[in-house]
């Protein structure tokens, strides 16, 4: 599946822990074709999200939806980065990838309109002491 006009990734926290701002990031390298169909990759990494606030245990977080319409990119690599905080922090962050149809108004949420497990996982990274971990996939 290439990457939509429009997309977001969810994460959920798993970790037991409360992950502090600034301990959880996402970067993107993303692809194209060029005019002469040759792949074109982003000059260089992009950081796509970098958590602000704090994620509290079992609850969800959904980037700024990416407007893909004018880079027209396919495809990517990802990379999470996520600090462990503390020596309770055991368990898995869940990556979710979710698309709109709308231009971006609504993603692939339920009736309530609640940020969830709507999407397609795309990525678990799982910690189980205090380091830093990371976790890549492609798109």
């Amino acid at each position: 599946m290439p990457l939509q006009r429009n997309y977001r990734f969810v994460f959920k926290n798993e970790l037991n822990d409360t992950i502090q701002p600034d301990q959880l990031k996402l970067n993107a390298r993303r692809w194209k074709f060029d005019t002469a169909g040759a792949i074109q990759f982003e000059s260089s990494e992009t950081l796509i999200y970098n958590q602000t606030g704090s994620l509290v245990d079992n609850a969800f977080v959904a980037i700024t939806g990416i407007d893909n319409s004018t880079s027209g990119f396919l495809g990517g690599s990802f990379m999470i980065r996520c600090e462990a905080t503390g020596s309770s922090t055991t368990g898995d962050l869940i990556c979710f990838y979710e698309t709109s149809t709308d231009n971006g108004m609504q993603f692939d949420e339920e009736e309530d309109l609640t940020v969830g497990d709507n999407g397609r996982i795309v990525a678990i990274l799982s910690l189980d002491t205090v380091g830093t971990g990371s976790k890549s996939f492609r798109i």
